[in-house]
This record gives structure tokens, sequence and C-alpha cells, in this order.
């Protein structure tokens, strides 16, 4: 009897995502007049085992966003620079700013929120 062995073999492929860890999950930016533009930065952590590369952050219209677009190293900090417009809002507000990103879930998240005076 001739028998063949087929040597088995096992390929573990590891891939390694970018994280993403805010200073806080939900900023309190306090109080403005309605009308104002509220220009604030919030800080984040690449805590993942690769760099880290955004694709898009987005928000509400009232809100424009600034980033770096270059790839952030395993354990450097970065920001993202907000600028909120307060025309016509009043009451509290709470904005989302979403970013897709090469993490392990292609999105994460933070948000804010103030209240607006007249």
């Amino acid at each position: 009897m001739i028998t063949t062995d087929t040597p088995k073999t096992s390929v573990d492929t590891v891939i390694a995502f970018a994280k993403i860890e805010f200073d806080s999950m939900a900023y309190d930016f306090g109080t403005i007049r309605q009308g104002e533009v509220l220009e604030k930065t919030i800080y984040f952590t690449n805590t993942g085992k690769a760099d880290l590369k955004i694709d898009l952050i987005t928000a509400c219209e009232c809100t424009t966003l600034d980033w770096s677009r270059l790839p952030i190293k395993e354990g450097q900090r970065s920001n993202i620079k907000i600028r909120y417009n307060s025309k016509d809002k009043v009451g509290p507000q709470t904005v989302d700013l979403d970013i897709m990103a090469n993490t392990a879930t292609g999105f994460s998240y933070t948000k804010f929120k103030l209240i607006v005076i007249l």
C-alpha cells in the first residue's frame, strides 16, 4: 500500500489596524451667543498597531473640520480643528463627528455639545 502524506500548512495572517483614542468621547464647549463662530481643537492618539490614515471626517453643515492628511504613526498624537458657526441656532446643540479611517471597524466617532443663547 502506498500512502501519500500531504503536509498540512496553516497561514495565519494578522492584519494590523490603527485605533483612534480621543481625549474624550463627548466634549463640552460651553455656551456661545447666536451668530458667533466657535473654534476649538480636539486631540486623539493612534493607539493601534498600524499607521492611521483618515479618509474623511463629517459633521453637520454648520461645522467645518481640518485634520492631517498624512499618516499618523503608532502612539502619535494629532488633532482635529473644529469651526462651528452658530448662525440660526438656539438652545442645546450636539454635533457628531464621524471618522472614516483604517480602523478595525472602518469608522470612529466623537461628539461635542454646546448651548447657543440669544
